[in-house]
Order: C-alpha cells, then sequence, then structure tokens
C-alpha cells in the first residue's frame, strides 16, 4: 500500500522539484524516470492500493503540470482501487455581531 499526505503547493513547483519531491515522499524506486508515465508505472504496479490526502489543493491552480500529476495519482488509485483525496482550506467565518431588535 502506498499511503501518503502530499503538499499540492510542491507539486507546483516545477517539474524537476515536483518529481524529486514525490520520489522521496513516495519512496519511489531508485530508477524512477522523474516523468508521468514513470509515476504511473510505479503506482500502479505496486501491490496494494494507493491512498493519497493533497493538502492545499487550491495551489494546483498555479500550475497545470502540478494538475497533471493529480490525474495519474487518480488513474493509477482507479486501477488499485485506491483513492485521492483533495483537501480545501475551510472557509473563515467571521464573528459577526447581531443586535437584538
Amino acid at each position: 500500500m502506498i499511503k501518503a499526505i502530499l503538499d499540492c503547493g510542491k507539486l507546483a513547483g516545477g517539474h524537476d522539484k515536483a518529481h524529486a519531491y514525490l520520489k522521496q515522499e513516495l519512496e519511489l524506486p531508485e530508477y524512477y524516470g522523474m516523468n508521468l508515465d514513470a509515476l504511473y508505472d510505479c503506482l500502479s504496479s505496486h501491490p496494494g492500493t494507493i491512498e493519497l490526502l493533497l493538502r492545499n489543493a487550491p495551489r494546483l491552480e498555479e500550475s497545470a503540470y502540478a494538475k497533471k500529476i493529480v490525474e495519474t495519482f487518480c488513474q493509477a488509485a482507479a486501477v488499485t482501487g485506491g483513492h485521492v483525496i483533495m483537501e480545501y482550506e475551510a472557509p473563515v467565518i467571521e464573528e459577526m455581531e447581531v443586535s437584538e431588535e
């Protein structure tokens, strides 16, 4: 099983930085090719399911490549029976003073 919590901000930091981050956090093998095809191959051929929690999901809007990484996660999870959860920050709720009339 692959189980990890990933920061979407680090996926949006560019191709090389994103793949270095994924290699470390997902404990991908030394031969990992640092591209989307290699990511899919490593994830989908891993025994067990994939469970990923992606924090700071709004940061994905900063990078089309980061969105492709998430698509790759979802494709691999579909093959292994796993899941990918996107975590958005909770909205800020301001306290309002209510007057009694």
